[in-house]
């Protein structure tokens, strides 16, 4: 497969993978040799994404496992929340993290989108505080909440028409064979779609997750020294790692589903490893989360185990 240009290849500002890969020189490579090559789709606000010829792979799981309800709306069904509304949730998620950095004097370089969500590709706030770097990482799963209050905006509308109730039982449809009950039922699903997407990326404290930054760095902020910060990070993101492989395992056996959440506990683990292991060896400040001083960074003391 030909690879193709790589929009960034040019800029000499230092960026970062959705806040992941903070300020290292060479991000913008390590994406391209980590996921390979990616599919331009045009520059939208300012801001060129690309999309990784991977990112279908879940499209395919998805449609595949639909198979065994053999019924052609429920196929329908999963084809168009896991295909363009979870496309769309993502993106505008992705979008979040752009303009609240460009809000704060930052700078944002593109968007590519690949299996396991989105990564924005941006520069240092202006000026770069753990404050800053707190409200980018939350911007993102914020962008959820609007997006839920739009999908509950169209479940209302859709229950106008008099066919539907509004936010009823997502598949409905298929008892019913009714086209507007699968309308309702995508507005119902896009719902929960959005607010599983929120809670995850927010609420878990696992790297390199939007949760697990705002832990990051509000460790930091709070004072810790770069070292624990980084074990304390790591350590929650292996604990996080293994409840959701457990998680995808038993979903596996019992539904023949979570073949996703073992992808990425497998993804949150191997980063949180490779975090843990530059910790103990005493290179925590060659990690993008840390490898960067922000302007707000409390003064270390001179007690001792306080050394980065």
């Amino acid at each position: 497969m030909p690879t193709f240009p790589n929009p960034w290849a040019s800029t000499t500002t230092t960026s970062t993978a959705s806040a992941a890969t903070r300020d290292a020189p060479e991000t913008v490579l390590v994406i391209e040799s980590c996921i390979g090559p990616a599919f331009p789709l045009g520059t939208w606000f300012g801001i060129p994404v690309t999309i990784h010829f991977s990112y279908f792979a879940l499209l395919f799981i998805a449609l595949l496992s639909s198979l065994s309800a053999k019924s052609l709306l429920y196929s329908l069904y999963q084809f168009l929340l896991v295909g363009p509304i979870l496309f769309i949730s993502i993106l505008i998620h992705e979008y979040g993290h752009v303009f609240a950095t460009k809000r704060l004097g930052g700078t944002a370089h593109g968007i590519i989108m690949w299996p396991l969500g989105g990564l924005a590709i941006l520069g240092k706030t202006n000026p770069d505080t753990y404050r800053n770097r707190i409200i980018v990482a939350a911007a993102g799963p914020a962008t959820h909440l609007f997006q839920m209050v739009a999908c509950l905006l169209g479940a209302f509308l859709i229950s106008l028409l008099g066919t539907s109730q509004f936010f009823l039982p997502v598949y409905t449809f298929m008892s019913s064979n009714n086209l507007i009950d699968l309308l309702a039922g995508l507005c119902v699903g896009g719902f929960y779609l959005n607010l599983s997407l929120m809670l995850f990326n927010l609420l878990l404290p696992a790297y390199p997750l939007d949760g697990g930054q705002i832990f990051a760095s509000a460790l930091m902020w709070g004072g810790c020294v770069p070292k624990r910060a980084g074990i304390l990070v790591a350590v929650t993101g292996m604990a996080v790692s293994g409840v959701l492989a457990i998680w995808g395992l038993v979903l596996f056996f019992v539904r023949w589903s979570g073949f996703i959440n073992i992808i990425i506990a497998l993804w949150i683990g191997w980063t949180s490893f490779q975090l843990y292991r530059m910790a103990g060896e005493g290179r925590v400040r060659e990690h993008p989360l840390f490898q960067t001083e922000a302007t707000d960074e409390p003064a270390p003391s001179s007690g001792p185990g306080n050394n980065a």
